[in-house]
């Protein structure tokens, strides 16, 4: 089968299903492309958090990664917002011939020329949404995103979802979100598929732990509450940091911030750890390559995340001990396995903390409970052979 993943960006010091889903079909036998363009984010916001391997690979016409070919498009002039206009795209499918197109990201209008072009190339079409909600750092922004979606971009989405075969959301909440902004065909399934994780590379790991504990010179009292990915403003790390001043200090917990970061919210960050009496307490560090995230994540001693992201369940797979707001726990059900706190309360999260910091048998529980339910439902491996299962259930008709 010749698949062709398309997405605006390719962040493969990232991970998630950027190169899971891509390369697990790949091991399957089947002729796998991705297409992208050359634009490091559809987002302005997360411009700045592209690794620096990913930097270097953005003037690249094509390249490949552990066999997996990769295509650059030619991104327009034209800049608005997110929107991501790629220039040779539908001359690129005409010369893959491809059985099944994948798209990511509808919001981002890149998908319309694989939802103009389905008919005459005739493949079939699978759209892939993560959108849940209208994700803004200010009750402005989120009032001027939503009202434009309202006024025009949904109806571009809604024309590419009717030319699809199935939409394929990646959360509960996303699949209603879809439903209630837009007419759809009855005839196109719109499946709940969660994003998956490579548990061959994210799994405990003692050994992995004591090596780069003891290179960061931890001791073992010393508890750690890791974040990974993009650290932008979306986020709102000030929670946790206002958080972590009201964690006693001899709960001994420091908070590692690993991904890249706008300067200007860095620096937001330090000033209010600082104010707050906490700036010894949090480490902010620069990209990690994503092979070695595994590691950070067994060395740490509690996960936190305030938005539904990727990284939780990478993080529930490596059995760390995961907090998470009640909103995020609506977004996708499997979230329920981690400890929740009131969202956008301050001291909820700090007595979270602290209670895993301190109380080692519920910080055992609920890293049982986040690796059970990771086992589950976010096996790379067992969905890519689901999906591929899945197209093949559409070819047949």
């Amino acid at each position: 089968m010749r698949i062709v993943h398309l997405r605006s960006s390719f962040d493969v010091g990232l991970g998630y299903d950027t190169l899971s889903w891509p390369l697990e079909q790949l091991k399957l036998g089947h002729d796998v492309r991705v297409i992208t363009t050359d634009r490091a984010s559809a987002s302005a916001a997360a411009a700045d958090t592209v690794s620096p391997e990913d930097s270097a690979r953005l003037n690249l016409p094509s390249f490949e990664v552990y066999g997996l070919k990769v295509y650059r498009l030619r991104s327009s002039k034209f800049k608005y917002d997110d929107v991501v206009l790629p220039q040779g795209g539908r001359e690129l499918l005409e010369r893959l011939k491809p059985d099944v197109v994948q798209v990511t990201g509808s919001k981002e209008l890149m998908p319309l020329f694989a939802a103009k072009n389905k008919s005459r190339l005739g493949y079939k079409l699978f759209m892939k949404e993560d959108q849940y909600d209208f994700p803004a750092s200010t009750p402005l922004r989120r009032f001027l995103i939503w009202f434009e979606y309202i006024l025009f971009r949904r109806f571009l989405c809604q024309w590419m979802y009717n030319r699809c075969d199935a939409v394929m959301e990646t959360s509960m909440r996303g699949v209603g979100f879809i439903k209630k902004y837009h007419r759809i065909d009855p005839k196109i399934e719109i499946r709940y598929t969660p994003v998956c994780v490579d548990l061959s590379r994210f799994y405990p790991d003692a050994k992995k732990r004591k090596i780069l504990r003891s290179k960061m010179r931890l001791k073992d009292h010393d508890k750690v509450i890791l974040s990974t990915g993009k650290i932008v403003p979306l986020k709102k790390f000030e929670l946790l940091i206002e958080s972590l001043s009201k964690v006693p200090k001899s709960a001994n917990v420091q908070a590692w911030l690993i991904g890249g970061c706008d300067k200007k919210y860095l620096q937001s960050l330090s000033s209010l750890a600082e104010r707050l009496g906490c700036l010894d307490r949090v480490k902010f560090m620069d990209n990690v390559p994503h092979e070695e995230i595994p590691a950070y994540q067994n060395a740490a001693d509690i996960g936190f995340w305030n938005r539904s992201t990727s990284s939780i369940q990478e993080a529930m797979s490596c059995a760390l001990p995961t907090i998470t707001s009640h909103y995020v726990a609506t977004v996708l059900p499997e979230y329920e396995a981690c400890e929740l706190f009131e969202t956008n309360n301050a001291d909820s999260l700090a007595q979270s903390i602290t209670r895993l910091a301190s109380d080692t048998n519920h910080s055992k529980m609920i890293a049982k409970r986040c690796l059970a339910m990771a086992k589950k439902r976010f096996d790379a491996s067992k969905q890519a052979k689901e999906l591929i299962a899945y197209y093949k259930k559409f070819m047949d008709k």
